[in-house]
């Protein structure tokens, strides 16, 4: 309906779609910015161009959600639809259903960083130190007693990644029977895991991290959906830290965590 760029849509684009009755753009973007008490460099940025009459003129992009208090206020049909459309909009980019370039690029810095094993490690103890947190929120009594908040963590996550004793070994034995393959012997649950493709690590760590976050389940879902297609094509190579890779050590976890 709208072209969006970066989040952003264009002043023009908008008066156009809504059909204002004020025809004259310049009028009517400044009376919108003005009812709506839009803030430069928040709701809105400008940018010079050339107009048909060769002098430079200002054009307004806005944010998606300032774009949607333009529509309430412009009070007719095409203004409802498109304020309809910018809300289911705003839903899909919130669930990462539209993935920009920029997230794309920090999905695949995530692979990078979860290619090694102490970075997974930090995700998954940061998530159960969420989840523990919670839980004693609720339920403060449980204090005493931390061993129930630990394995029900470990419970729970095995439940949600389908890690659990016998349903990890009906996936191995469907893999092997799909790819051919011999069963091997496992000494781990990382083992067959890795067996499995190191996407299934990797995405298991991204999974940890957003969740430790408060993400939404279906924003979740579709960010390690695309991660583990992607890394399945990056094919990373699974290590631990050492003296040849030490300077992943300067990565802090806000380094990594997704902005959306």
């Amino acid at each position: 309906m709208l072209k969006i760029t970066n989040n952003r849509i264009l002043g023009t684009d908008i008066h156009t779609a809504i059909k204002s009755k004020t025809k004259r753009y310049d009028i009517w973007i400044k009376r919108m910015i003005d009812y709506a008490d839009l803030k430069e460099g928040k709701d809105f940025s400008t940018i010079l161009c050339k107009s048909t009459g060769g002098r430079n003129a200002t054009e307004f992009e806005f944010t998606i959600d300032a774009a949607k208090e333009i529509c309430l206020l412009e009070r007719n049909k095409e203004g409802k639809k498109l304020r309809q459309w910018l809300i289911s909009l705003s839903n899909q980019i919130e669930n990462a259903g539209l993935i920009s370039h920029k997230q794309v690029l920090d999905i695949v810095r995530m692979i990078k960083v979860f290619s090694i094993y102490e970075y997974r490690k930090l995700a998954l103890e940061k998530n159960q130190e969420h989840y523990i947190k919670n839980a004693l929120m609720l339920k403060p009594s449980l204090e005493k007693n931390k061993t129930l908040l630990y394995s029900g963590f470990h419970k729970w996550r095995n439940e949600v990644l389908n890690l659990g004793k016998e349903e990890l070994h009906k996936r191995v034995l469907d893999y092997c029977i799909i790819e051919q393959r011999r069963l091997p012997k496992f000494k781990n649950k990382d083992d067959m895991l890795t067996f499995l493709g190191q996407h299934e690590m990797i995405k298991n760590a991204i999974w940890d991290l957003l969740s430790s976050q408060n993400k939404s389940e279906e924003m979740i879902n579709n960010i390690c959906n695309l991660a583990a297609e992607l890394a399945k094509e990056m094919k990373p190579f699974l290590e631990r830290l050492n003296q040849s890779n030490l300077f992943f050590e300067r990565i802090e976890e806000s380094n990594i965590k997704m902005i959306l």
